[in-house]
This record gives structure tokens, C-alpha cells and sequence, in this order.
């Protein structure tokens, strides 16, 4: 409405001022007003209306369209400000996140290098803490272009290929494996124990690999395992001596035993002999006395001569270390073997059959050395004890069918300080009567180590009683 009402005013002001102009024209011209020339002057007025209205539009477009632009211009200053503040706003948090991570890796005391499997991409600082002419990875990738360039080649250390593929390819297939590489640079050598991850940047495959300074430790084991050879070889030694003091000392006690199995006999050949000054002093020494004479003597000889090949063959190494043996017969065995003595010190022994049939893998003769041992001890606890002495042997079976032996004697109990010891090699409690302090060590290493036992000892009110499980 506004621009019809304006183009309306502008034709009749046009038209207006045609017709005046036209009128004042004919008056000089033809000195009267002819109205035959009316119509020309109006057609020119609507024509200069039409372009006076023209004209104005496209002014009042111009104004709108400058304001337009610069309302547009206003708009876009205001977005490109936001803009470079948001720009400004995430390139300073890229940057900060930048250094964020940096300072991480930074902070590790591990080289943290970042490959794409072939060629060094980033590190750390303590990268150049070893390779220390260099400052940055652009002047060190000028003469190298992967770490992997410095691994030293040593059996049992990561090479740059290994198996026909990249090494860190390797670490990456193998993740469970432990992966070891050694750097040698200027003269020395670095042990690093090596892991690597792949993750995505971007569109791109990385692989970060951290490398953990484990020299010293590597040293370390190398001393260790040197002292623990020692150690061992020491060891063997020490176990070499107390085996060769052991045999020494099963051999006293098989001494010690047949000098009291060979007592009595000897007591008797020695009054048998005194016998024959006496019959022949009264006239007794005839055919008949002699014949009796060496019938007796070759009976006892032949008895002592038995008890020399039982302790031989009790002494002597099993010819089947492995084989299976009845623990009764073991038990009956080690009770003749020191009956002579326990008759001698006035001594019962009882023993308890729960369960005859129970068989056992092992050395049998070490067994019987070991009872014997047990049983040794207990008649020496026995002799200071005044009133009844007694010894229990009981055979049974445990809960989960296991054989239990059990020795038990009621010559006092051993002082507690001195009950976590007794298995100890040269400790005795009575080395005033000879002791070795050898006798339950080597029991212990029989039942434990070569039987896959368990030689134990508890007190009771008024002894000492042992169990070996087997």
C-alpha cells in the first residue's frame, strides 16, 4: 500500500508539473493555452512519474539491502568471534591435553616409545637419558629410524625381525611371553624388559611400547644365581660329610648293638673254657665232656655268626630301594635287634598289631635302621628313670588309609626349647654318652625325603612319643 500510495504521488506531481510546464510553454510559444497539447504533456508526466517511482524503489531496495548486508556482516562478525573464541578454546585444550600426556610420559621412569611397527614416531624424555646425543627424535631419526636399529643381537634377546616378523608384531602375538631386549650404545649395555600395546589414532594403527630398565635386576639374578650355585655345591658338600658321619655312626651303633648281642655268648664260652681246667683238675675231661664242649661252643659261634649277618644285612644298602616290604616284619626285625639290650636294662616292650598287612614302598633296611634309631634313643631316655620302664610300639592305619607307626616311651619329655631342633644335624642332648646328633636327622631325611613320609614327635605326660606316617 505504502509503495502504490507513493508511485501514485510521484505520477500525479509528474503530471502536474507536465501540465503546467506544458501550458506556459503553448502560452510563449502561441501566445494562448491550446488544449489540443494537453494529452503530450501528461503521457511525459506519467512517464517521468513512473520513473520517479522507479527510481525511489530501487533507492528504498538499496538502503534495505545495505542494511541487510549489514545485518548479515553484524551476524557473521558476531559467528566468526565465537568461532575463534571455540577455536581458541579447543586449540588451548588440545594443547594442555597435549602437555597433560607428555608430562605423563615424561614422568615414567620406562622408555615409552610410539611406532607404527617400522619407523620411531614419538618418546619420552628418558629415551634420551640413554641415548643421550640426542635431543629430540627428528635429529635422532636422522641416523636411525626404529629403536629396534640399536638392539644388540644376543641369543635370548628381541632382534628387529624375530620368526620372520617385526618385533613388535612379536610382542603383540606372544602377549603372555616375557620379552627381554638388550640396547648396547656407546660401549655399554642396557636390559629392558619390553611390552607393547596397539591402539588407533585417527584413522592410523600406533603401537606404544614401553621399555623397563631391568639391568641391575638382570645383574642381580646373574650374583643370585651364582651365590645359589655356591651355596648348593656348599650344601652337597655339607651333605656329602654328614652322610660319610652318619654311615660312621651307623656303624658305632652296629658295633654298640653286636657287643651286647655277643655279651652273653661270650660270657658263656668264656665259663666254658674256665670249665675245662676245673674237669680236667678232677678228672672229668673225657670224651663225652669234650664232645658236649665243642657242640656248645660251635652252637654259640654259629649264633654269634647269625647276628653278624643280620646286621649286615640291616646295614647294607637295599638292593631294591623301591620295593614293597611288610611293615610288621620291619618291626619284628628292629625288636630283635635291640631285645639283648632292653632285657640288659630291665625294660618291657609291647607292641600293638592293629593291622598286620600293611606294605610299603621304600628302602626296607633304612626303615629298620630308622625304628632302631627311635628305639636306641628311648632305652637311653629310660636309663636315668627309676620304677617301671616301658616301650610301646603300635602299627595301625590313619583315617585316610595311610600306615602309622608310632614309638612311645615313658623316660620323660623333651624340653620344648629343644623338641623344633632334634632333627637337626649334630644336635643331641646327650653327647656326654657319644651322641652324634645325627641319628633322627638321617631318620627324618629317610621318612621324609626317600619315603614321601612324615617322622614326627609329640610329648605326653610322662615320655616322648614318635609317629612315622607312611
Amino acid at each position: 500500500m505504502q509503495n502504490a500510495a507513493i508511485y501514485l504521488l510521484y505520477l500525479l506531481l509528474s503530471m502536474a508539473i507536465t501540465l503546467v510546464g506544458g501550458a506556459i510553454q503553448s502560452e510563449i510559444l502561441f501566445g494562448r493555452f491550446d488544449t489540443a497539447l494537453l494529452p503530450i504533456p501528461a503521457i511525459v508526466g506519467v512517464i517521468f512519474g513512473l520513473l520517479f517511482g522507479y527510481v525511489h524503489q530501487l533507492r528504498i531496495a538499496q538502503r534495505r539491502h545495505i542494511q541487510d548486508l549489514k545485518e548479515k556482516d553484524r551476524v557473521i562478525s558476531a559467528l566468526n568471534t565465537s568461532l575463534k573464541a571455540k577455536s581458541d578454546a579447543k586449540t588451548h585444550e588440545l594443547s594442555e591435553q597435549r602437555l597433560y600426556i607428555e608430562s605423563i610420559l615424561n614422568a615414567q621412569n620406562s622408555i615409552i616409545v610410539i611406532t607404527d611397527g617400522y619407523e620411531i614416531i614419538k618418546t619420552n624424555r628418558r629415551f634420551f637419558d640413554y641415548i643421550d646425543d640426542y635431543t629430540s627424535i627428528e635429529e635422532f631419526k636422522e641416523k636411525y629410524s626404529c629403536i629396534c636399529n640399536l638392539f644388540a643381537e644376543r641369543d635370548g634377546y628381541l632382534q628387529k625381525d624375530v620368526n620372520d616378523a617385526r618385533w613388535t608384531t612379536h610382542i603383540l602375538e606372544h602377549p603372555d611371553e616375557s620379552h627381554r631386549a638388550m640396547i648396547c650404545y656407546k660401549d655399554q649395555e642396557f636390559i629392558f624388559s619390553v611390552t607393547a600395546k596397539k591402539f588407533i589414532y585417527g584413522t592410523n594403527h600406533r603401537i606404544i611400547a614401553t621399555f623397563e630398565d631391568i639391568t641391575r635386576l638382570v645383574r642381580y639374578e646373574g650374583e643370585l644365581q651364582e651365590t645359589i650355585r655356591q651355596e648348593l655345591e656348599k650344601n652337597r658338600q655339607k651333605d656329602a660329610i654328614i652322610f660319610q658321619q652318619s654311615r660312621f655312626t651307623a656303624v658305632g651303633e652296629a658295633l654298640q648293638l653286636v657287643s651286647h648281642h655277643w655279651r652273653q655268648p661270650l660270657s658263656a664260652l668264656s665259663l666254658m673254657i674256665q670249665d675245662i681246667e676245673e674237669a680236667k683238675h678232677f678228672g672229668e675231661l673225657d670224651d663225652l665232656y669234650l664232645k658236649t664242649f665243642s657242640d656248645r661252643s660251635l652252637e654259640i659261634i654259629q649264633e654269634m655268626s647269625k647276628t653278624l649277618d643280620s646286621f649286615r644285612s640291616i646295614f647294607t644298602p637295599d638292593i631294591n630301594p623301591g620295593g614293597k616290604f611288610e611293615l610288621i616284619k620291619a618291626i619284628r626285625t628292629a625288636e630283635d635287634i635291640i631285645r639283648p639290650n632292653i632285657r640288659g636294662d630291665h625294660i618291657d616292650i609291647t607292641t600293638r598289631i592293629l593291622h598286620e598287612h600293611i606294605a610299603v614302598e621304600g628302602p626296607k633296611n633304612e626303615y629298620i635302621h630308622v625304628l632302631v634309631s627311635i628305639l636306641t634313643n628311648a632305652m637311653e631316655a629310660l636309663e636315668s628313670r627309676k620304677g617301671d620302664r616301658t616301650i610301646t610300639i603300635t602299627l595301625d592305619k590313619t583315617a585316610d588309609g595311610k600306615s602309622i607307626t608310632k614309638i612311645a616311651n615313658n623316660g620323660g619329655p623333651i624340653p620344648q626349647e629343644a623338641m623344633d631342633k632334634i632333627y637337626d644335624p649334630y644336635y643331641s642332648t646327650k653327647f656326654d654318652k657319644n651322641g652324634t646328633g645325627l641319628g633322627l636327622f638321617v631318620a627324618k631325611n629317610v621318612i621324609e625325603q626317600k619315603m614321601h613320609g612324615r617322622l614326627g614327635a609329640h610329648n605326653l605326660p610322662d615320655g616322648v612319643e614318635f609317629e612315622i606316617v607312611i
